[in-house]
């Protein structure tokens, strides 16, 4: 069997709190992510089978070994604009972290001899809605409103743990369930 996998940093529940009130800003019909999918996308890892699936383990927990928890600050909302897929909106961090960077690129390079792929650039962000599909013209005017409002969307998320999670898609949606969890030292 092949498992869809990827490697996150988990959304501590006290934050969604902060999503929600975000919402409440924006007036925007948007696709908004359930609460219990929030993260931070660290590596996808694509289709792992069963057989795969034990040494990607071990791998990822000798990957973080000699990473300590840390924090990533958030403070802007951006957009993710994709011509002829769907579009994001995504809380992006207020300045680039080493810390989350050596975190994705030790888990990166673990699994690269596996033949997992591997993203050529890394962009720390965590997805809070996808925009409907519409003509440019359309998507362009709702992305230059969301540019345009002033939130203040600043909080923290502790890195605390890498969390392994398979996606699932059916018709009804994507799925997520974590497979492992794996604590920082």
């Amino acid at each position: 069997m092949r498992h869809r996998l990827f490697t996150a940093v988990p959304f501590p529940a006290d934050l969604n709190s902060n999503i929600v009130g975000l919402r409440s800003k924006l007036h925007f019909d948007l696709d908004w992510e359930k609460p219990q999918r929030l993260h931070l996308t660290l590596n996808f890892l694509g289709n792992i089978t069963d057989e795969q699936l034990p040494n990607l383990q071990k791998k990822l927990i000798s990957a973080i070994s000699n990473i300590e928890p840390s924090k990533l600050h958030f403070g802007f909302l951006q957009t993710i604009y994709r011509k002829h897929e769907g579009s994001y909106l995504c809380l992006t961090p207020d300045k680039e972290s080493q810390e989350i960077i050596d975190l994705q690129e030790s888990l990166k390079n673990s699994v690269y001899h596996m033949g997992v792929p591997v993203a050529d650039r890394f962009w720390p962000h965590i997805t809070i809605a996808k925009l409907p599909k519409a003509d440019p013209v359309s998507i362009k005017a709702l992305l230059d409103k969301i540019d345009s409002l002033d939130l203040k969307t600043r909080f923290t998320l502790p890195i605390e743990s890498v969390a392994l999670i398979e996606s699932k898609n059916d018709r009804s949606g994507t799925h997520y369930s974590r497979i492992a969890s794996y604590p920082l030292q």
